[in-house]
């Protein structure tokens, strides 16, 4: 594979977070949903397991040699690149924070490793760092948020407790195969091999046990690392006499070979009898990759025309691996475009609409606010979705900034015991920030039907087999719908029961409420008579073409959520057509394709979009 076709397919995966929410790229299909890991063509498939047992001291000094810079010599996120990395709307994980070490399986962590995190600015290390050395790293960062002495306690506990179930190292059930262990997070380990009646331990203790559990698959010594020193400065040495000066290394050019072209585009106003400002400013921007990095190379600025147009000259065309975004700033918004730079083209057009804004929150109507809760050992797993739309002819936006200069647009808030949140798109501190009680997004809401989507998970303590659920609905809301195991119920006064709902062989309780105005609370309290069985298996929920689909966790639910969560009868067949039935189809054999190495990460992202948006056409041509 062509370092080109490399840069492509990473490029692409990065630039929708580099030109901020709102944008499409003119000429190449933009990946839908969150980066996936998949081979590229030639290349084999990445090793999802280790092939030896990885060594967290190795995975140390890789660490400080390459990875301070972002994520801090104890990997707290505030690297002497984190500012940088904020501005450009990324953002960098917590590693001291227990609770992120708590919910991550080491091959988590290695995947993101191996194929990087792009929409936080990550880069892939794939070809920088050899396997097993992705794997020291991936254990290391265990150790970034393991109190002293945990690991000490975890073995004293595990000698009195489990030695004799398990074996000294885990041997009785296989837990000494680094393999085994590889999948399963701290949570997951506590779930499966730790909680349970026979044997008390704090929430503390069990921690510990499960962080020295993962030792089985690893070594978790580690030795005293030194940061990377300081190259010395070739000026700083001291010349030998008579030895000739070396010529200077000539820099390569960004300019290319001399081949340039134009860039162009019209700006317009997509609010109704507004026009564009004759004095607006457009911004081009060059980007390449130098070094797993993304750099810029050129900045220029136009004015539009008085129809809009702009057109920016002598652009060079042929820079290897890069792209060029146009970007105007109206309003204090900030509405971009961009593309893959192809040396053939000489003439690259990039249209950019705007819009007015309004910061009138009655334009915004939550069409749908789903929960889908799981019982689990002393905890609540909710998974929560938000559907938006925006009935104004303006994008909606805060109206003060939520974090420097940033406006944020809707905001939610959650119960106020939740913990462990996670989005499907973003975090905390980078797309979704924190003011006070509520969390705003920063993504713009476009005008439209369903325009804007926000899907995230949390945990509720569940103690006593019973949690109160309060949540303030900060906008009209047509509809809520809850879904709860069969064994569980739901007690409020605004939420009435709705029948069973039977989502791929698993039935779930409904509860709805409708029409309930902004600024009202929420409330319901789940009770349970057992608790469910099983390991924590994530929800994972696709989204495409405006419309929420929770494609995989089945058709049933889409559908569901589709009709607005009318009862159908427990068990009902799905009355899908042929065409769909047949797209449902094309995208489990396209996922099971990707997931085997058959087909490529952009191969895979463009084609799903492509038939996610066909689905959700489907089912919004419905009667």
């Amino acid at each position: 594979m062509t370092e080109q076709v490399r840069f492509r397919i990473s490029l692409l995966l990065a630039l929708p977070f580099l030109l901020l929410a709102g944008c499409s790229l003119a000429s190449e299909p933009i990946p839908a949903g969150p980066v996936e890991t998949g081979p590229l063509p030639g290349e084999a498939p990445i090793a999802e397991l280790p092939a030896a047992r990885p060594s967290a001291s190795n995975g140390a000094e890789i660490f400080q040699q390459n990875c301070v810079a972002c994520h801090g010599p104890t990997g707290a996120g505030d690297g002497e690149l984190a500012d940088q990395i904020a501005e450009q709307g990324g953002s960098l994980p917590n590693f001291t924070d227990p609770a992120l070490a708590l919910s991550r399986s080491p091959q988590d962590w290695y995947r993101i490793i191996t194929s990087g995190n792009m929409q936080n600015l990550m880069p892939p290390w794939r070809d920088s760092l050899s396997d097993a050395e992705r794997w020291d790293v991936a254990y290391y960062l265990y150790s970034l948020s393991t109190p002293p002495g945990a690991l000490a306690e975890g073995e004293a506990l595990y000698a009195e407790h489990f030695a004799d179930r398990y074996g000294e190292h885990g041997e009785l059930i296989g837990l000494d195969d680094p393999t085994v262990l590889a999948v399963l997070s701290p949570q997951q380990i506590i779930e499966e091999y730790i909680a349970g009646d026979d044997v008390a331990l704090s929430e503390e203790e069990q921690q510990a046990v499960a962080l020295y559990m993962q030792t089985f698959a690893y070594d978790a010594s580690l030795e005293e690392v030194a940061a990377a020193p300081e190259e010395e400065s070739p000026q700083a040495a001291p010349e030998e006499a008579g030895a000739e000066e070396a010529p200077a290394e000539e820099a390569p050019s960004a300019e290319g070979e001399g081949v340039v072209g134009v860039v162009q585009g019209q700006v317009v106003n997509g609010s109704p009898d507004a026009e564009v400002p004759p004095d607006l400013e457009v911004q081009l921007r060059g980007l390449t990759v130098e070094e797993n990095s993304i750099v810029e190379f050129l900045a220029r600025s136009a004015t539009v025309e008085a129809d809009g147009t702009f057109r920016f000259e002598d652009v060079p065309m042929d820079v290897p691996r890069s792209a060029y975004v146009v970007s105007v700033i109206y309003d204090g918004v900030e509405f971009t475009n961009g593309a893959i730079n192809d040396p053939e083209v000489t003439t690259l057009e990039l249209p950019l609409t705007i819009y007015e804004t309004t910061t009138d929150p009655s334009v915004i109507t939550i069409d749908g606010v789903h929960f889908i809760i799981r019982e689990h050992p002393d905890a609540l797993l909710v998974v929560q979705l938000y559907v938006f739309s925006n009935t104004s002819d303006r994008v909606f936006v805060s109206p003060e900034p939520v974090s420097g200069a940033r406006r944020g647009s809707v905001a939610i808030e959650l119960p106020p015991d939740a913990y462990s949140v996670t989005f499907e798109e973003g975090q905390l501190g980078g797309r979704f920030i924190a003011v006070d009680n509520l969390i705003y997004d920063t993504e713009k809401v476009l005008p439209g039907d369903r325009s804007h989507t926000i899907i995230l998970s949390y945990f509720l303590p569940y103690e006593s087999r019973s949690e109160e659920v309060t949540l303030p609905l900060l906008y009209r809301t047509d509809q809520v719908t809850v879904l709860v195991s069969e064994d569980a119920k739901v007690r409020s006064d605004l939420l009435t029961p709705a029948g069973a709902e039977v989502i791929e062989g698993t039935a779930y309780n409904k509860y709805l409420a409708q029409d309930l105005p902004a600024g009202e609370t929420l409330s319901f309290r789940v009770q349970a008579a057992g608790l469910a069985g099983g390991n924590l298996i994530p929800i994972l929920i696709a989204v495409g073409a405006g419309l929420a689909v929770l494609l995989i966790a089945g058709a049933g639910f889409a559908r569901y959520i589709r009709r607005g969560g009318e009862e159908a009868p427990a068990g009902a067949p799905l009355d899908l057509d042929a065409e769909q039935e047949a797209i449902l189809r094309q995208i489990a054999d396209l996922d099971e394709a990707f997931e085997a190495g058959r087909i490529n990460r952009l191969e895979y992202e463009a084609r799903r979009a492509e038939l996610k948006a066909a689905l959700a056409g489907e089912w919004q041509g419905e009667p």
